[in-house]
């Protein structure tokens, strides 16, 4: 449901106050009960203002992410009944027999196995599965976290990195499954088929072209960060950011120039070239304050 932004104003202005007055300590309890309802609290604020100030600032800075994803309590409440709903198959689903085995031969949940070409695959296209496995374990203990979780204001956050996580984890799938192995012939033995190394060149180059044409993949990011943002628009952002970031890769990889204004482009849409990849940070459009990558990043080296 769409919030009042009034509300969301309201809040900013309150938080950014220092020496508060009992009255506007008052205001600001106001405010809180019209997001929590949580009457009991409102009427121990009021016998003594000053005295409660530090618990309303605490209190109402919990919604602040809340209000910045264009959330209501009602939101996370229906986003916790749904994912955690989904999770719970998922979470059934996993075989007993997987805490003995490597993250790499791992059967993980809401998947229908490795491909019969799995080892024919390039490396970071066969390190999805591993690297799944990890976010597997992730979703686990963040599921069994918001479950213990009742009031939707402190389930917020562990909820979104879940669901950060749980998205992230189904889009890498599909990147796994729908990737497409040009050549599955032998290698020239002394190194690679020029003629294939060629067509691999001309059809990353096409797809890059692709992604960049009426800026295609930059519209996808911004939908997939839009306000009230679907499942669908996250995962397809999501999925072809990662087959866009394999293209760059490849050519990269090949020694081909990417020219500046298609690595500015392709850049602003959200693909990131080694040169200008952080150390250890989250890119805001895919972590909103997860840090699943980066977890993964640091036991198993980059994804792309």
């Amino acid at each position: 449901m769409p919030i009042d932004n009034s509300i969301t104003k309201r809040l900013n202005e309150f938080l950014a106050k220092t020496d508060r007055t009992s009255e506007e300590v008052i205001s600001g309890a106001t405010l809180l009960l019209q997001l929590n309802r949580n009457r009991q609290l409102f009427q121990t604020v009021m016998t003594n203002p000053k005295h409660f100030e530090s618990t309303v600032v605490y209190e109402l800075k919990k919604f602040v992410p809340i209000r910045q994803r264009g959330q209501t309590l009602e939101d996370v409440q229906n986003d916790a009944k749904q994912l955690l709903g989904e999770l719970k198959t998922a979470v059934n689903e996993e075989p007993a027999e997987n805490d003995r085995k490597d993250d790499s031969e791992k059967d993980l949940p809401m998947h229908g196995g490795k491909r019969p070409d799995h080892d024919s695959l390039p490396e970071n296209i066969k390190a999805i599965w591993p690297q799944n496995a990890k976010r597997w374990k992730k979703i686990k203990s963040l599921y069994n976290t918001c479950l213990g979780i009742t009031e939707p204001c402190d389930l917020a956050e562990s909820l979104n990195t879940l669901k950060e996580t749980w998205y992230k984890y189904k889009s890498e799938f599909t990147r796994y499954d729908d990737f497409i192995l040009e050549n599955n012939d032998e290698t020239v033995e002394n190194g690679e088929d020029p003629a294939e190394s060629a067509k691999a060149v001309t059809n990353a180059r096409s797809y890059l072209s692709k992604m960049v044409k009426d800026d295609k993949l930059l519209n996808m990011k911004k939908a997939s960060l839009a306000d009230g943002a679907d499942e669908k628009a996250i995962n397809a952002y999501h999925s072809s950011l990662q087959n866009t970031q394999d293209r760059v890769q490849l050519l990269l990889d090949k020694g081909e120039v990417i020219g500046d204004d298609l690595r500015a482009k392709l850049a602003e849409a959200g693909v990131v070239f080694p040169e200008d990849e952080p150390s250890e940070t989250v890119d805001p459009s895919e972590n909103a304050g997860s840090t699943d990558d980066n977890d993964i990043k640091d036991e198993q080296g980059q994804e792309n």
